[in-house]
């Protein structure tokens, strides 16, 4: 059994991000994506991207945003 990582493209390298950033991805996939990382410039600057915008909202005041701000949030989240 090889030790390097699978390879995997930009789509799956997207579709297991979040999961990848929230630290929810088993040992393979964590290493995949991890790779895959490494090896694409897009892949990478859309998990910065990612990362910076969730440290951003976490450390907003929820009570700043403008009510139709929220309204268009939640029914966006209610979706999902």
């Amino acid at each position: 059994m090889s030790d390097e990582p699978r390879k995997i493209n930009c789509d799956e390298a997207v579709r297991k991000l979040f999961e990848y950033l929230d630290k929810e991805l088993g040992a393979s996939d964590h290493a995949a994506v991890e790779a895959h990382l490494h090896s694409c410039r897009s892949c990478f600057s859309r998990m910065e991207f990612d990362k910076r915008l969730r440290g951003m909202i976490k450390g907003a005041d929820p009570a700043s945003a403008p009510d139709p701000l929220r309204e268009r949030i939640k029914k966006i989240t209610e979706r999902f």
